[in-house]
């Protein structure tokens, strides 16, 4: 039993918790976030940002995109006369994090909870609050379902051994 609480750190409820609460959707993936100082004109402070930026991506094992919605205007093609199948990027914005990169930008389907939002500065320096999701695959989901049925069943039994015990004490 401590073996599987200490996997989650202590909180197998709060793993199963964000599981529960998953969804699949469909996002189109820009690009992958950096600091402002990356995105820096000046050469030597662009260096230093991306250097920055890696160590940071190293030292959490997470990768963070800015990623929008996905359209596409079929409905509105086939009104128009005209046969469109191909996904855009939509006008709503998102951070995703992930636990391993993108190979590309484009639309793609996920799983994902969300875990809070954040803060983006465009280039002209307009803030805007974004929902933030963490990525989570399928055999993750079900690795976390797993330990935490055997967390149970062995949480449920030694709470059996205990009222037990209480009763053969008394």
């Amino acid at each position: 039993m401590e073996a599987i609480d200490d996997k989650y750190h202590g909180s197998v409820q709060g793993s199963i918790n964000a599981v529960n609460k998953t969804e699949q959707r469909a996002f189109y993936v820009q690009y992958r976030l950096q600091s402002s100082a990356a995105n820096s004109d000046n050469e030597i402070i662009s260096a230093i940002g991306e250097l920055v930026d890696s160590a940071n991506a190293q030292a959490s094992d997470t990768y963070e995109y800015f990623a929008n919605n996905v359209e596409n205007n079929f409905i509105l093609a086939l009104a128009m006369g005209y046969w469109d199948t191909n996904v855009y990027a939509g006008d709503e914005n998102y951070v995703l994090v992930t636990d391993e990169p993108f190979p590309q930008a484009g639309a793609t389907n996920l799983y994902v909870y969300q875990i809070g939002t954040s803060t983006l500065t465009n280039n002209q320096g307009f803030e805007q609050e974004v929902p933030r999701y963490r990525v989570i695959d399928e055999s993750e989901m079900e690795t976390i379902r797993t330990d935490y049925d055997s967390f149970s069943a062995l949480s449920s039994e030694a709470d059996g051994l205990y009222e037990s015990m209480k009763t053969q004490l008394a």
